[in-house]
């Protein structure tokens, strides 16, 4: 007579899915939610960003740089 060997399966990857497909489903549902930008909106408020990134880089990069150039040349000169 020949043994005959059985395999215990967990229950662990089929709640994983379970739970994986319910996440799937809830951010979907939030997606949903959303009110998402109209194009002219979204175009807009890019061009803002840009606008501030490039204000705030010659900002930096000439005012307060001359100002520390400034008062480097201050100190070293002393």
């Amino acid at each position: 007579m020949r043994a005959v060997r059985t395999t215990r399966r967990s229950i662990a990857p089929r709640a994983a899915r379970v739970n994986l497909n319910r996440a799937y489903q809830d951010t979907r549902a939030e997606l949903r939610k959303i009110t998402w930008p109209t194009r002219e909106e979204t175009i807009r408020l890019t061009l803002v960003v840009i606008a501030l990134s490039i204000t705030l880089a010659l900002f930096l990069g000439v005012i307060v740089d001359r100002a520390f150039f400034w008062l480097y040349s201050r100190i070293i000169g002393l």
